[in-house]
Order: structure tokens, then sequence, then C-alpha cells
């Protein structure tokens, strides 16, 4: 192993085992609160309460391993591609699937790695999250009795008192019914004060009452005698011992009791299970639809011999034919009554063993339909690893971005799709409205062209993972979109009978047409084109033309183009949807230019053509004495 790999290992497990430490306690912490109702107010022990997230910790890394797996390819590329390391090492001549084999061999281990966990550790979890639910769910509430209100937290008992003292646990003004006789409220014990204690072994609790009276009222009354009968009996002290059967949690022997669940079984436990269930339906199958023809058997009115005697295939039931042939064979009323009322016995009778089948036969189908699935999915959420690595290592080129900033919301979008996708697959699956290895797979189905996608376009260094790319994309796109807000503002406007003109000039003679135009509230400037700004005289200081500084004051847009035939400018023109080109003192135009506008392009020259066509028409004239110019 070479320094490369050695460099690319440790820059990849550190961040997987920060971010796989940080997601399972973030999804152990959701599991402890989907179960927090079960858990507070049983008086459990730290160690119980441990325990259950400890095997609800092993439960939730089929959703960890992906996450982490995705997210640490893409900060590991990410960091390398944001300080050049990446592009120092290709640069080298190191090809980028040669720079992810070390990575590649880490993620293989984690889908071995993901597959045995999911094959032999959760079944295991789940087994035994079955049993603490089990028995937590048997252990009764703690004893917590409140001020001022009627508690029945004690089986047998119903209490009330009006103050307690926190220091030395005294209750004061105590009201107590027994109800262990079940005879109502027949029995009743007022005491001033009172005390609750629980035994070491936490099997009985004591309760010790002082200063009070008990009334009890016997109620078992006989015909003719309606007497009642009542007894009230003084103490200075009185003891009563409560059992607390199941007040404390104590665990079930049969720890093995859900073993047979689906989620508590193996691949190869599911698969057994799977084909005794499949045999068992169908060895059933033909018993059932032979006792279903049998008890279901037509009563005839009248038959043929030859349709008794030769099975034929008399296609499908014509309701409509058999009412006419009850006509015709003239049977009387009441006979065809009778006939009416038979036939309708015997369909709800049908109808009625058809649910009860159904009924029966969900038991099989659904319990053989969730193993598929399940055998499925042992497989599928370990490729879901390596698929994920293969999206975010380019990915991570793309962004070329570390850290735990625009890695963690560009892997979190795609572990959403991901999580949202195989969610649906599995319902869907197990409710019998897709099929089971469709439903497994799905979600792998929908990875596999990203990830091959991205892994190919990284390979042969397409620009898809040069960011100025997608800026540039973006900004055509920004571009084509207000070139066509403004068209379609134009479109209006020149229903109100503007034209709108791009201007063209450069000295001081091109400003007074530029503005009487804009003077002029029928014409429109869209755009000013003029010279791009040079360095001149001995200071070399940047000189604008005369019609740029004209067009700044008046916020129009200005175009300086080096060329006027850069496909750039030209583009840039018809952006504006120009009417109409205005030339006063500008260079000579190609055809690609002023052909552009609708109505043509209009040039106004400083003097005779073709005569003085080129620089400086006007000092030209003059110095030939011309008499007359234009």
């Amino acid at each position: 192993m070479n320094k490369l790999d050695k460099y690319l290992l440790k820059s990849f497990l550190g961040p997987l085992a920060l971010v796989f430490f940080l997601v399972l306690f973030i999804l152990v912490m959701q599991f402890l609160f989907t179960y927090i109702d079960e858990l507070v107010g049983k008086g459990l022990s730290m160690g119980v309460i441990l325990e259950f997230m400890g095997w609800g910790a092993c439960t939730v890394l089929p959703m960890v391993m992906p996450l982490a797996t995705l997210l640490a390819a893409i900060m590991t590329m990410g960091s390398l591609g944001e300080y050049n390391e990446l592009l120092a090492v290709k640069s080298a001549g190191i090809s980028l699937g040669r720079i992810m084999s070390p990575l590649i061999g880490v993620a293989m281990c984690i889908v071995i790695g993901a597959f045995f966990i999911s094959n032999n550790l959760i079944p295991v979890a789940y087994k035994h999250i079955y049993a603490l639910r089990d028995d937590i769910g048997r252990t009764k509430d703690e004893i917590r009795i409140p001020n001022g209100i009627f508690y029945d937290g004690i089986e047998g008992y119903t209490l009330r008192v009006d103050s307690q003292d926190e220091e030395t646990g005294l209750l004061h003004n105590l009201m107590v019914y027994d109800h262990n006789n079940n005879n109502g409220n027949t029995s009743l014990i007022l005491a001033e004060s009172g005390k609750i204690q629980i035994t070491d072994d936490k099997q009985f609790l004591i309760f010790d009452m002082f200063n009070g009276r008990t009334y009890d009222e016997d109620n078992r009354m006989t015909y003719r005698d309606t007497t009642l009968e009542q007894s009230i009996v003084s103490f200075d002290s009185q003891r009563i011992y409560i059992s607390l059967e199941d007040y404390s949690f104590s665990r079930d022997e049969d720890a093995d009791r859900f073993s047979d669940e689906v989620m508590s079984l193996g691949l190869s436990d599911l698969n057994t299970q799977r084909d005794s269930l499949l045999v068992v339906f169908n060895e059933s199958y033909p018993s059932i639809f032979k006792r279903f023809v049998s008890e279901l058997e037509l009563t005839f009115y009248h038959q043929l011999d030859t349709s008794y005697k030769e099975s034929k295939n008399l296609g499908v039931f014509n309701y409509d034919k058999v009412l006419k042939l009850i006509d015709e064979e003239g049977i009387d009323s009441p006979s065809r009554s009778r006939v009416y009322d038979v036939a309708s016995a015997k369909a709800t009778a049908a109808y009625t063993a058809l649910e009860t089948y159904n009924r029966d036969s969900y038991r099989y189908v659904n319990r053989t339909r969730r193993m598929l699935i399940e055998m499925c999915r042992k497989f599928s959420l370990s490729l879901a690893c390596l698929l994920l690595f293969f999206i975010g290592a380019p990915l991570g080129a793309i962004i070329r971005k570390g850290g735990l900033g625009t890695p963690v919301i560009i892997s979190i979008l795609f572990f959403v799709v991901y999580w949202v996708v195989d969610t649906s697959g599995v319902k869907l699956a197990r409710e019998g409205n897709m099929n089971e290895y469709l439903g497994a797979f799905i979600s792998t189905l929908v990875l596999l062209p990203i990830g091959t996608f991205l892994t190919w376009k990284s390979t042969n260094d397409s620009a898809i993972f040069v960011m100025e790319s997608y800026k540039l994309f973006f900004s055509k796109i920004g571009s084509a979109i207000a070139g066509f807000v403004k068209r379609l503002f134009n479109i209006f406007r020149k229903k109100k009978g503007r034209i709108d003109i791009v201007y063209m000039g450069t000295p001081e003679f091109a400003v007074g047409p530029l503005k009487a135009l804009i003077e002029n509230t029928n014409y429109h400037i869209a755009a000013v084109v003029t010279v791009p700004d040079k360095a001149s005289g001995r200071r070399l200081q940047i000189n604008e033309s005369a019609v740029k500084k004209f067009a700044v004051k008046h916020d129009i847009p200005i175009l300086q183009p080096e060329k006027l035939k850069d496909p750039e400018f030209i583009a840039k023109l018809n952006s504006f949807n120009p009417d109409l080109f205005i030339v006063v003192a500008f260079r000579m135009l190609p055809k690609e230019v002023w052909s552009l506008p609708r109505l043509g392009t209009f040039n106004l020259h400083a003097s005779l053509l073709p005569q003085y066509r080129g620089a400086a028409p006007i000092n030209w004239a003059i110095i030939n004495g011309e008499r007359q110019t234009g």
C-alpha cells in the first residue's frame, strides 16, 4: 500500500466514523422517543433502558450505514477537490478510478458488513426488543399519589390525600376505599396521616395509617331483608400489606417466544419457513376447492340426459338467457319464486365461503409475502451502501467542498430520495400492490443509473464536474428567460406605437442625434453600441467615447465589442429584439449585424457618399475645399 492509498484511507475513515456515530446517535434518539411512552412511569432501571436502546441501535444500522457511506464519500472527495489535491494527483497521470480504488475496497467491506448485520445481528435485536416490550408492557406504572385527586393506581384500592410532606414522606388526611371484595364502596378508611413503604424485595407495599376510623357496611341483602349492617372501628395505627405483583419489572423465562416473527428470522430461516408455508398452502387448496364445489352443488329444475352424462364447456353464463328459458318452460309463480330464493341462498353461501377462504388464505399469503420482502431487503440494504458510495464520491468532485456544510445538504437530499423510494416500494409490496422483488429492489434500480452516470462522467473527466460549467449553463438559461420576458415587454410596448432602436456611434457628432431620439417619446433606445475604451496619451489614461458618456448619464445599456462578428455580441443584440439600427459615425457593419432589425438599418453619414466614406469625412471635405457636403 503506497502513501496515496494510506492518505485516502485516512481521509475517508475519519469522516466515516464521525458521521456514523453522529447519525447513529440521532436515529437512536428518534427510536427512544418513539417508545418513550412505553418506558416512562414503569420504574425501569438504567440497565434495562440502556439495553433497550442498544438493541434499538442495532435495528437502525441499515439506515445509518448507507447515509454514513454517502456523506463520508462526499466529504472526502470534496475536500480533495477543494484544496486542489485531486487536481494534483490527476496531473501526475493517476486516473480517478485508481484514486478511488482503496475507497471502493472499504465500501465493499461496508457492504459485506451490512449484509451480516442485516442477516445475523438485526434478527437477534428484534427478538430481544419484542421480548423487552412485552415484559415492559406487563409491568404496571409505578405508584405516584397526587394531592387532592382520587388515585386508583394500586390494584384493589382507591385513595385520596390532601397533602404530602416531601421530606418525611408523611401523607395527611387520607381516604382509602377497599374494593378487594368487589362490593362497591362499602369499606372506607379515614385517617389523619399515613405513610407508604415498600419492602426490600419489592414484593409488598406497607401502608401505615394513624388516628383514623374504618367504616364497613354489609350489603348482602336477601329477599324481604333490606337492612344494612355497619361497623365503625377507631384506631391509633393500622397497617395494610398490599401485594405488588407486576409492579416491578421482571423478565419472562421464555426469551425466544418471539423468534418466529418475520423480523426475527435470518435468511436461511426465512427461506425454510416460507417454503413450508407454501407447501401447506398449496396442499390445502385442492381440498378447499373440492369442499367448496361439493357444498354448493346446483339444484336442477329440468335437465337433459346428454348434459348430465357428458361434461361440456358451456362458456360464459348468460343470465338473460336463463330467465327466457324459465319463461318458455312455463314455470308457475310459486315455483319461480322458490327457484329465485334457492339461487339467492346458494349465491350468499358461495360468497360467504369465498370470504372465509380469503381470510384463511390471507395469513399464508401475507406472511410468505413479508418473508420474501425481508429476504430481498437483506441484499438491497447492503447494495445501497455501495451505490450511495458511487454517488457520493463523484458528487464530492463536483461540489469541491469538504466539511459538514454543502456535503451534508446534498447527501441528505439524495438519502431522502432513496428512503422515500425504498419505503414506498416496500409498503406497496407488503400490501400486494407491487411485485415483492420490485418493491424490495426499487431503490436499487433508482440509484443504479445515477451512480453509473456520475461515475462514468467522473472517470472521463467530463465538464460536468466543473462547477463553472453549471454556472455558465444556468447563466445562459437566465439570459434566455430575461430575453424572452423582454421580448414580451417589447411586444406590448410596440402595440402602443413605440419603436425599439439600437444606436451605434462614437464621437461628439453622434451625441446630437442620440439626444434627439431620446427626447422623442415615439422611440425607445434599447442599447448603445460604441468602440471599446482605449488608453491614450503619455499617461495612457483610459478614454471613453462621447456616446458612451452620454449613455451612462441616461442609464442606457452599453455594448463595446472588439469584433462585430463575435457570436456573443450578435446574440446580445438579438436579445434586445430591435426594430431599427441607427448608425452615426461608427464602423462599417457586417451583414450579420445590419440584417438583424425587422425595419432595417439607418446610417447617418457626415458627408456625401461615396466620396468621403472613410474616417474624418468632415475634416477631409473642408481640406479639399468642397462647397457642398452633407
